[in-house]
């Protein structure tokens, strides 16, 4: 297959993945519309873009997949993947430290634990892409630090979840 192709096919896959989050996220917003989407405007707008971006994330999966397999042969390509995997769950441990101190509002950590819960909503689309990584990562070094970095972005992400809904006593 030329690359040409390749390309034109996961390009196609990533359109097809962003119609179907539309589509979705269309009939979703059809469906609850009430007085409350109505008053709370800003509210619903902003669970439907996570909602959006949730489900293009989910149905990008199959042209990720095709991404990586045309990607298998080209070793500086997982040297690069892994070791930014590894920096990008570094920066979800580091925004957890963060905002498990609860700063006070006359530093700059306290922004940055202000901003936290945007970057926990990442995290398991970061652990899903970074195991589909695993699968198609030719070399045992970058599988493994895949591994620790689709690990550790699970481990943030439960932690915060368990944070969030447990009970208030």
């Amino acid at each position: 297959m030329k690359s040409s192709s390749k390309i034109i096919l996961v390009i196609a896959g990533y359109c097809v993945a962003l119609l179907i989050a539309f589509l979705v996220t269309s009939i979703y917003i059809a469906v609850t519309n009430g007085p409350d989407r109505q008053t709370y405007g800003s509210m619903y707008a902003f669970g439907d873009s996570i909602l959006c971006l949730a489900i293009f994330g989910v149905a990008s999966i199959p042209a990720s997949a095709m991404t990586l397999f045309f990607l298998r042969p080209h070793p500086t390509f997982w040297r690069i993947v892994s070791n930014g995997a590894l920096l990008i769950a570094a920066t979800s441990v580091g925004t957890l430290a963060v905002y498990l101190m609860r700063p006070t509002a006359d530093t700059f950590l306290y922004v940055w634990a202000e901003a936290s819960p945007l970057r926990f909503f990442l995290a398991p689309l970061l652990a899903i892409a970074f195991f589909l990584c695993i699968l198609f990562a030719p070399t045992r070094a970058s599988r493994f630090a895949l591994l620790c970095a689709s690990v550790t972005e699970t481990i943030v992400f439960v932690w915060v979840a368990l944070l969030w809904f447990r009970p208030i006593s």
